[in-house]
């Protein structure tokens, strides 16, 4: 059957996901000013007060983009997300990531939304369409569990990608004032924490191919393996072995490749779906 799930409503979700985490971006590089400098990063050329304007306009064209698209699934709990979430990233940046811990955690939170809303958007315009029956079938739960192990799989690796550029900003951060996690527990017990979040991970992946996709597994198993799982393990090596900066920043690298192998497999996955029940349109 035809979804009806239009190319409007990923359009809109995918635009106001991309201003609301380029909004994101130029608020923190606003109040990250001082801690890039010491870090030898690369800033911004432009006055700090251009920065705070950049975030205001991205965040506005975020919040019509959002609310367009909260109109068409009928769904106020969506619209007010979509006004949390750049309110949360200005917290995130002027605050909370100074704190031990609860940045980071706020961050990998935001991010595991997105991935959440990528599933809920087209099954509540869906239901807008067809009303409850839609339920009625064994579509929805298939989408929202791919759903949540993506997001879980979001969740793990932006978490584990915080703290190793906690590790990497240490100079800076500490300089600037900031109790990240590595300045307030030492570093040693940061990189603890990392490989303990790939070494939950890893095997989650397995158990992911293996046990709860509704086809054929091994398509599945060997992308995940090469892409995202060979990725992580490698990571897990050089942050074992790590013994300078540098090195965390290849580990950095490499966790964001294994993200992109991860979320990248939402197409394969959508195509395979397709295969397996008798849909037209994409739900994922």
């Amino acid at each position: 059957m035809d979804t009806g799930v239009s190319a409007i409503s990923v359009f809109l979700l995918v635009s106001t996901s991309v201003l609301q985490a380029a909004g994101g971006y130029a608020i923190n590089d606003y109040f990250d000013r001082e801690s890039d400098r010491i870090n030898k990063k690369r800033t911004p050329s432009y006055q700090p007060q251009t920065q705070k304007r950049i975030h205001l306009y991205l965040t506005l064209a975020s919040l019509l983009t959002g609310s367009i698209l909260a109109f068409r699934v009928e769904s106020i709990a969506l619209a007010v997300v979509f006004f949390i979430v750049p309110l949360s990233l200005w917290y995130y940046s002027s605050w909370l990531k100074r704190l031990p811990f609860v940045g980071n955690l706020l961050v990998a939170l935001l991010t595991a939304l997105s991935i959440v809303l990528t599933g809920l958007v087209p099954l509540l315009e869906l239901r807008t369409l067809y009303g409850a029956t839609i339920f009625a079938s064994s579509i929805p739960l298939e989408v929202m569990k791919i759903t949540l192990f993506f997001s879980l799989f979001a969740f793990s690796l932006t978490l584990v990608r915080e703290l190793i550029k906690d590790i990497e900003d240490m100079p800076g951060d500490r300089h600037s004032g900031y109790r990240t996690l590595p300045i307030a527990v030492g570093l040693t017990t940061t990189r603890s924490i990392v490989i303990a979040l790939l070494v939950f991970t890893i095997p989650v992946i397995f158990i992911f191919t293996q046990h709860l996709l509704p086809f054929d597994n091994l398509t599945a198993g060997i992308y995940m393996t090469v892409l995202v799982v060979v990725p992580l393990v490698v990571t897990l090596l050089r942050i074992l072995k790590a013994s300078e900066q540098a090195h965390y920043h290849k580990a950095s690298v490499l966790i964001k490749a294994s993200m992109i192998g991860g979320l990248g497999y939402s197409l394969l996955y959508n195509w395979q779906l397709a295969q397996y029940y008798p849909i037209n349109s994409c739900l994922f």
